[in-house]
């Protein structure tokens, strides 16, 4: 078998383990009991890290397309899952660029925490200007006022996405380091000194 379509085949069952993980999520804030965390954005990081940033997002993209064709959403347009989209994003790029060029332990935290500012940030941004304003629309609601709504965004996506950051990097961390063996056999567009900064 070819790597391209071994590298076609692993996106496809990564993505579709992303996405059985997204199914086993849990509510962390007791007031907004609706934000859940899952570790499936491990999945994607794990990807990028054994076959480059592209496989990360494609497995990302079929996580979020498989949760839409099987439990649709609340609004029935996509918006929970082009967050989720969006979010495992946000954490996934800047982590994976700032390892894969550090080359280190220590650059993989330094990344993982670069993901989580940029995940928090960002989503705080885009649910304050589009997503939180989405689903009033297309769930026919009245529309927040801007300081309510600021401080959902500063009492529990913040937290939320800090949280969640926190925890994805964790697992990330631990399957990174345990399993570079595999990663050095299966990646495709990873630098060759990756292996050599899991072990350090």
């Amino acid at each position: 078998m070819g790597k391209s379509v071994r590298n076609l085949v692993l996106i496809s069952f990564m993505g579709s383990l992303s996405f059985l993980l997204m199914k086993i999520s849990v509510p962390i804030l007791p007031a907004a009991p609706f934000l859940k965390l899952d570790i499936s954005d491990s999945v994607s990081f794990l990807a990028a890290i054994m076959m480059g940033p592209v496989a990360g997002v494609l497995v990302e993209l079929l996580k979020n397309t498989i949760h839409y064709i099987l439990d649709n959403s609340m609004t029935g347009v996509p918006i929970d899952q082009a967050s989720n989209f969006t979010a495992g994003i946000l954490f996934l790029l800047p982590a994976y660029y700032i390892y894969t060029k550090l080359n280190s332990k220590k650059g993989m935290l330094v990344g993982f925490s670069a993901g989580i500012v940029a995940m928090t940030v960002g989503m705080s941004v885009l649910n304050y200007f589009l997503f939180v304003p989405a689903y009033t629309w297309f769930l026919n609601a009245p529309a927040w006022e801007s300081a309510a709504l600021l401080q959902f965004i500063l009492s529990a996506v913040v937290p939320f996405n800090l949280i969640k950051g926190a925890v994805v990097a964790g697992v990330s961390y631990i399957l990174v380091t345990r399993l570079h063996t595999v990663i050095e056999r299966n990646r495709a567009s990873v630098p060759s000194s990756v292996e050599k900064s899991v072990k350090a």
